[in-house]
C-alpha cells in the first residue's frame, strides 16, 4: 500500500502587499485593492488616490481618512468627508464614481512608493506602500475633483 502525503503552505497578511497594478491589503472585513496615487494634470501640484474597496461585512463602514506619510500635502480632501462602504458591496474611489480622495499642494515623482494609511470608521487603519503613477493609460481620465482645494 502506498501512502500519498500532501503538504500545503499558506500565508496570511493583514498589513499590506504590492499588487501588479497597485497596493492591496485588508482592514478587518474591508478588502482594499489596486491603490495608486495618480498625479494631477501638469502644473496642478495635486494628485488623486485611486482604489477599490470591498466591504465583505453585513454592516456598513466608511473610509474616513487618508494619511500620507511623506512630504505632506497641504490639504487632503475626501468627497463628502467620507466614502460610504455599504455592506457586501464594491466601491471605486477616484474613477468611475463620485467619490474622490484628493491631495493638494503635493506632487511626488512618478514611480515612487509612498506610505499611505487608510482610516476606516469601524475596521481600523491600513498602512500601504502606494505607487505614484502618471495620468496616462487607464488613469488618463483621473484628476482631482474639485480641481482646487475647497475653502475651509
Amino acid at each position: 500500500m502506498t501512502a500519498l502525503v500532501l503538504t500545503a503552505c499558506s500565508s496570511t497578511s493583514t498589513t499590506s502587499g504590492q499588487a501588479a497594478q497597485g497596493a492591496e491589503g485588508d482592514a478587518g472585513s474591508v478588502a482594499v485593492r489596486n491603490v495608486v496615487i495618480v498625479l494631477g494634470p501638469q502644473d496642478s501640484n495635486s494628485a488623486t488616490v485611486v482604489l477599490t474597496a470591498v466591504n465583505g461585512s453585513s454592516t456598513a463602514d466608511a473610509l474616513t481618512g487618508v494619511e500620507v506619510e511623506d512630504t505632506q500635502p497641504s490639504s487632503t480632501y475626501i468627497t463628502g468627508g467620507q466614502v460610504a462602504l455599504p455592506p457586501r458591496q464594491t466601491v471605486s474611489v477616484g474613477y468611475g464614481g463620485d467619490s474622490h480622495v484628493n491631495l493638494y499642494d503635493y506632487e511626488p515623482a512618478a514611480g515612487r512608493l509612498v506610505p499611505v494609511t487608510l482610516v476606516f470608521r469601524d475596521n481600523g487603519r491600513l498602512l500601504l506602500s502606494v505607487k505614484v503613477v502618471p495620468p496616462t493609460g487607464p488613469y488618463a481620465s483621473v484628476a482631482p475633483s474639485p480641481s482646487a482645494a475647497p475653502s475651509a
